[in-house]
C-alpha cells in the first residue's frame, strides 16, 4: 500500500471543504471531519486520531443538495507531528446516484493533478 510520499493520483479533485462523517471500523461512533479534496475514486480526510492503512470505514460526504454514504478503505495515511493526520480513502461502494453527484461537483470545480 501507499503510504503517501508519492503522488499516485491521475484524476481531476474537488479541492472544496466538505463535511464528512466516518466511522472507523474498530472504534464505535460517528467522527465528523472535512474533505481536503475529493474525486470520483475517493477522498482525502483528516483525522485527531491515528488511522491504520487497510482499515474499512463508513463514510457520509454532504455535497451542496445531496449527502453520499458509502463503505471506504483507507489506502495510506500520513501521521502529523502536531495537528490531524492526513488519510486517503478509497471509495468501495459508492452507488450511481452518489457517483453523479460527486461528477457534477467535480467538473464544477476539478483541479488536475500534476503529472509526476
Amino acid at each position: 500500500m501507499d503510504n503517501g510520499s508519492e503522488e499516485k493520483r491521475r484524476s481531476a479533485r474537488a479541492t472544496e471543504s466538505l463535511c464528512a462523517w466516518v466511522s472507523f471500523s474498530d472504534m464505535q461512533g460517528v467522527f465528523s471531519t472535512l474533505t481536503l479534496d475529493v474525486g470520483m475514486g475517493g477522498a482525502q480526510l483528516s483525522a485527531t486520531r491515528p488511522v491504520t492503512v487497510g482499515q474499512q470505514v463508513s463514510l457520509l460526504i454532504q455535497l451542496h443538495n445531496t449527502d453520499i454514504e458509502c463503505q471506504g478503505r483507507i489506502c495510506w495515511s500520513r501521521p502529523a507531528k502536531s495537528g490531524p493526520c492526513r488519510f486517503g480513502v478509497r471509495f468501495l461502494d459508492l452507488a450511481t446516484g452518489g457517483r453523479g453527484q460527486l461528477y457534477q461537483l467535480i467538473t464544477e470545480q476539478a483541479v488536475l493533478p500534476a503529472v509526476v
